[in-house]
């Protein structure tokens, strides 16, 4: 089992991996839902201002973003850390704050859900499975 740094009994939220699960060279794939799976803010300005707030998360923690999917209810992103400094639990609060006055009336859960991606799901094949499927997702 692996560890994690929210305890399984705190009421509301999804258990995380350890932080170092997060840094580094991890390669996370990301679910930020909107609340009550609300529909009605992705409009174009939306996403032109999504492109510019996810280069400056990815900028600020040495992240890469080979692929991202806006979904009328939630987005997946796909982060790949570039280097020792890379801190997803970092860009995502970041990303988080910073879309939030965008998607009013709407808000994000409070909570996104993320999956680390194991060294086998890591591998040339799996990962582009991966991405393949963020990226046609409709």
């Amino acid at each position: 089992m692996l560890p994690t740094n929210a305890p399984f009994d705190s009421v509301g939220y999804l258990p995380r991996l350890a932080r170092e699960f997060y840094r580094g060279l991890a390669h996370v794939f990301w679910t930020h839902t909107i609340e009550d799976r609300g529909k009605g803010w992705l409009t174009r300005s939306f996403h032109q201002a999504f492109r510019e707030i996810m280069v400056h998360a990815c900028v600020r923690e040495q992240l890469v973003c080979p692929v991202y999917s806006l979904i009328p209810d939630h987005f997946h992103i796909m982060w790949l850390g570039t280097g020792a400094p890379s801190d997803q639990l970092r860009a995502s609060p970041f990303l988080r704050v910073h879309l939030q006055p965008l998607l009013a009336p709407f808000s994000l859960q409070h909570q996104a859900y993320d999956h680390v991606l194991t060294e086998a799901e890591r591998e040339r094949g799996a990962f582009m499975d991966t991405v393949a499927y963020i990226a046609t997702i409709r």
